[in-house]
């Protein structure tokens, strides 16, 4: 069950983004999160620090961003550049196919990385690892295919959590949220 809090400020990420046209851009391989689900991500995030970056992820980054907390710092990297229009100074552009093509600020920066990568393919996840590693201090959290399981545990070390993100329009794959720790559901 969201809190009022959260479904007040997704209900207005929702209403904006509508105003704004942005939706989901299947040829950019981009599918939202239900808002349970990027609530879930939001509070799994916070769990690990207040240094947060969310990669190709804007829905988990909506629910983070429109509950932040003093003190945390948030950051989507994302490769529609419609997000700028709406966080500005907390986007930063994101090509998986030049995956340290971000600032240097950036290195080390974050307590916990959300990832989503945008392609079920060995290569596009290679190369977010590379970003990955790049990004974050210590934790983890990658929310991909099943199909990548094996690919996931032998690049990132990540364990399969129990926990199934969810996506407003159902996608035919089944989909896991992969960890360096654990989570409490």
């Amino acid at each position: 069950m969201l809190s009022p809090e959260v479904m007040k400020a997704l209900q207005e990420f929702y209403t904006e983004r509508e105003e704004q046209s942005i939706e989901e851009n299947w040829q950019l391989s981009q599918f939202w999160y239900t808002p349970e689900t990027a609530e879930r991500l939001a509070n799994i995030a916070r769990s690990q620090g207040s240094q947060i970056c969310c990669l190709s992820t804007p829905t988990a980054f909506q629910a983070l961003y429109c509950t932040r907390k003093d003190g945390e710092k948030l950051v989507l990297l994302e490769f529609d550049k419609r997000f700028h229009d709406l966080y500005n100074n907390d986007f930063v552009f994101y090509d998986y196919n030049d995956p340290l093509a971000i600032p240097d600020t950036l290195k080390g920066a974050f307590d916990v990385v959300i990832a989503d990568p945008p392609f079920l393919a060995e290569e596009c996840l290679e190369k977010v690892t590379k970003t990955i590693r790049f990004l974050t201090k210590k934790s983890i959290v990658l929310c991909t295919g099943v199909v990548m399981k094996t690919l996931v545990e032998s690049l990132l070390k990540l364990r399969e959590t129990s926990y199934k993100p969810q996506h407003a329009r159902k996608l035919g794959n089944d989909f896991g949220c992969f960890t360096n720790f654990d989570i409490n559901l």
